[in-house]
């Protein structure tokens, strides 16, 4: 760090002096080229924003809260209810219909898919009849499966548990 090939010095001179003349003749400064660091910074945020897969955005829900008129619809809905099952409301229970209730989300969408392929038509409307006591992701379960199923109208409708 400090350049021993200076002159000694001599008697008459100050230690100090000539050490503080030494350090201050030697010192290294160290310069951080900024310019190729701000280039080199840019290319990499290039690079990880073209070669990165944002994840498609999800569906939007799509839902109507009921109105006290209610709409008059020439098609015949289809009621789907969810009920809570257990002490803790750990599981839901579906029924299309007044059919068999089942605790399976996979047979309704079957169910729902089928009544597409049926009539062919996706206009009809799925009312989700959900009681207070449901979790809310039972709830979302349903609407993905009329979703995927094909259905564009589907609606929600509480049911209390207090009937």
């Amino acid at each position: 760090m400090f350049n021993r090939s200076l002159p000694v010095p001599e008697e008459g001179l100050d230690r100090r002096y000539v050490l503080s003349l030494l350090r201050k003749r030697t010192r290294v400064r160290i310069a951080l080229p900024l310019i190729p660091l701000i280039d080199i910074t840019f290319q990499l945020l290039l690079y990880f924003m073209l070669t990165s897969n944002f994840a498609d955005p999800e569906r939007q829900l799509t839902g109507f809260l009921p109105t006290n008129g209610g709409s008059t619809s020439i098609l015949l809905p289809i009621h789907v209810t969810i009920e809570p099952v257990g002490p803790t409301n750990g599981s839901a229970q579906y029924r299309i219909n007044k059919e068999m209730p089942t605790q399976d989300v996979e047979k309704v969408y079957a169910a729902l898919a089928a009544r597409v392929r049926s009539t062919a038509d996706t206009e009809i409307p799925v009312v989700i009849h959900a009681d207070q006591e449901v979790r809310w992701a039972y709830v979302i379960e349903v609407f993905n499966a009329a979703s995927s199923a094909g259905f564009t109208a589907v609606t929600f409708e509480a049911v209390s548990s207090k009937q």
